[in-house]
């Protein structure tokens, strides 16, 4: 994805790759449409689909910077809006998995298998925004999901209704 951390920015600067201009207060800022064009240009290179933690928190990131977005407050105000446009996206994710039709997709028609992989790419997007609000890095994400990973690993499941005791039998379509 785009890097975006402040060297990055200011080598893509340099390359005119970006350009910038002076507010009203004299603060430098990077032209919207340079930005949006070097977005297009991203969109259109080859990219290795195992991309990493960092990538994704810059793409979020550059998406919060081009709309102008406030982050880092971490305040209560900021965090239940983000909760309640979370609540809404897996609401719909809820909707494609309870109202999908019969398919080969495990179930799913091709339709529904993409509607569902779309609805969980809004709910990654959405907590990756909430890990650029709290200002948290990838290293930080690692030792929270370790935390919980540890923490599930060192105590009997609590949802036994996803274990299986023996392999499902085949479904008839």
């Amino acid at each position: 994805m785009l890097g975006v951390t402040p060297t990055r920015i200011q080598a893509l600067i340099k390359k005119g790759k970006l350009t910038t201009r002076r507010d009203a207060r004299g603060k430098e800022q990077i032209e919207r449409k340079s930005l949006e064009e070097r977005l297009a240009a991203f969109r259109n290179e080859k990219h290795d689909s195992n991309i990493s933690l960092n990538m994704l928190l810059n793409a979020v990131r550059t998406f919060h910077h081009l709309n102008h977005f406030v982050v880092g407050t971490g305040n209560r105000n900021d965090l239940l809006l983000r909760l309640a446009l979370l609540i809404q996206e897996i609401g719909e994710l809820s909707e494609t998995v309870t109202k999908s039709s019969k398919g080969a997709n495990h179930g799913f028609t091709d339709a529904d298998w993409t509607a569902m992989q779309n609805e969980w790419g809004d709910v990654l997007y959405l907590m990756i925004g909430w890990a650029v609000e709290m200002g948290w890095d990838a290293d930080t994400i690692a030792e929270i999901f370790q935390r919980t990973h540890q923490k599930n690993l060192s105590r009997a499941p609590r949802h036994t209704a996803l274990a299986r005791t023996s392999p499902e039998p085949p479904t008839t379509e």
